[in-house]
């Protein structure tokens, strides 16, 4: 690198046959250098009580436990309320939807039903006004279709000695379609 330096303001040809010989060394080097492997544990996570957990099985089961942490409500149970009344008055109307549509980011990957996002934005006029009657069906009744409650989770180590389920990771939380969230959102 030192013979490289020398001749960089000088001899240019010279320069360029140095350069290449260092940059393919290092080339080589790296190449070696992964071949070799880094030795170094992944995915090796904590329990509540500090024990490093290994097997698979375990760290889905912490895993579920923390997501479960995260989503625990502490409130009082409600009695029972007759949300009929209530449904009736707030209805998901066709302009909210077709706000929703609108205001979708476009070149996003499908979700699990494999629908892009530019696929809905096509959705106009008569088929928006099934869309709100199907939403508002599903806000009146309560009866949410089993699809839209699953989620998928995607963990990410924020470094390379990631440990703690709290701390050391990102979580990534896609929802299957959520139209009927966003709707809602619209009317607050």
């Amino acid at each position: 690198m030192e013979k490289r330096r020398q001749q960089k303001g000088h001899n240019t040809q010279k320069y360029r046959e140095i350069h290449k010989v260092v940059k393919r060394k290092i080339r080589e080097a790296k190449q070696r250098y992964q071949e070799r492997g880094r030795k170094r544990q992944q995915g090796i996570i904590k329990d509540k009580d500090g024990n490093l957990i290994i097997d698979f099985p375990a760290k889905l089961n912490r895993w579920e436990e923390y997501i479960r942490e995260l989503q625990y409500d502490a409130r009082a149970e409600r009695d029972n309320i007759d949300t009929t009344e209530m449904a009736n008055k707030l209805r998901i109307t066709s302009q909210e939807i077709e706000f929703a549509i609108i205001n979708v980011r476009v070149n996003k990957t499908a979700g699990p039903d494999q629908i892009p996002v530019e696929l809905i934005k096509l959705i106009e006029g008569d088929q928006i006004q099934i869309l709100a009657d199907l939403f508002n069906t599903i806000y009146r009744t309560g009866v949410i279709p089993e699809e839209w409650l699953r989620s998928t989770f995607v963990v990410l180590p924020k470094s390379v000695n990631a440990r703690e389920c709290n701390l050391d990771f990102e979580i990534i939380w896609a929802q299957e379609r959520n139209c009927l969230l966003k709707c809602n959102d619209a009317k607050m």
